[in-house]
């Protein structure tokens, strides 16, 4: 931890007092998360099925209409433009077999998530967390086309890499935005400092809670690895989506290139998603 050694000026028995307060406190601060609510277990439940070659339709549809919210919001999803169905969708069924498991996951996930952030919504740092983590999913999609990976899962990656800062603006509320007030440097160490433990660290700690599988939770916990989530993490903060709020103007980019097509594709998919969810600037999901 950062800040547990002795501090210039004191007395060594005064240093020990201080590292065992500080341990103390980034204890209770890590129990905190721990008693964070759990995440849709029928999200995790659909995550871990993904890549099953026998999974039936019915299977999944019966999964889902465990929860009803989650049932709701698929249909009210599946029926947007976001989705783009060519047909009205009026069953869990029919739009797991029309959209597939796969998508059908993603849609489920954010709706979980942004479920799981409820009581945060209302905060102004919130929208800009969202907006990365949202822009970030979908610039991973960008890059999982063009190397013929899963879509769905690349999006997956890009919805939960950041869970643990997400996690820790729930736990911590306006102590976790004040860190954001100071700009973006030394900001992990800052979070290390202000409550004994980072954001990484934190993100490791919800994956376990919430039984992510390890392939979906591998960019949470590690800070961008796979590198799929990396890139698209970089992609989404150099087009106005990053977790700090963009200069205004945002820098001028060559027209054309990959960097210019990802933020006007961002630009246009963020809103119809935003929209779809429920969420324009700091409106409740």
């Amino acid at each position: 931890m950062v800040g547990l050694g002795t501090t210039s000026g004191r007395s060594p028995a005064s240093g020990a007092g201080s590292s065992a307060s500080k341990r103390k406190n980034g204890s209770g601060m890590a129990k905190s998360i721990s008693q964070l609510p759990a995440f849709s277990p029928v999200a995790v439940r659909l995550m871990t099925m993904l890549g099953q070659e026998d999974l039936r339709y019915r299977e999944v549809a019966e999964i889902l209409q465990v929860d009803a919210a989650l049932t709701t919001g698929l249909l009210r999803l599946a029926n947007t433009a976001m989705v783009g169905s060519r047909y009205p969708v009026s069953s869990v069924m029919q739009a797991v077999a029309l959209l597939g498991v796969e998508r059908v996951s993603a849609l489920v996930a954010t709706l979980s998530l942004g479920s799981f952030l409820g009581p945060v919504t209302k905060m102004p740092v919130f929208a800009q967390f969202w907006r990365h983590n949202l822009a970030t999913a979908l610039a991973a999609t960008v890059y999982a086309q063009k190397l013929n990976m899963d879509t769905d899962q690349a999006y997956l990656h890009g919805l939960l890499h950041d869970i643990g800062r997400l996690g820790m603006l729930m736990a911590f509320r306006d102590q976790y935005a004040a860190l954001y007030s100071n700009g973006a440097e030394d900001l992990v160490s800052r979070e290390r400092e202000r409550f004994g433990f980072d954001h990484v660290q934190a993100g490791g700690w919800l994956a376990i809670l919430w039984n992510l599988p390890p392939a979906i939770a591998e960019p949470s916990v590690t800070d961008g690895s796979p590198l799929l989530a990396e890139f698209a993490c970089n992609a989404a903060t150099t087009a106005g989506y990053g977790i700090l709020p963009p200069p205004d103007p945002l820098p001028e980019l060559e027209p054309g290139s990959p960097e210019s097509n990802i933020r006007e594709f961002l630009n246009e998919r963020v809103t119809l998603y935003e929209k779809a969810y429920g969420l324009t600037g700091n409106a409740a999901l």
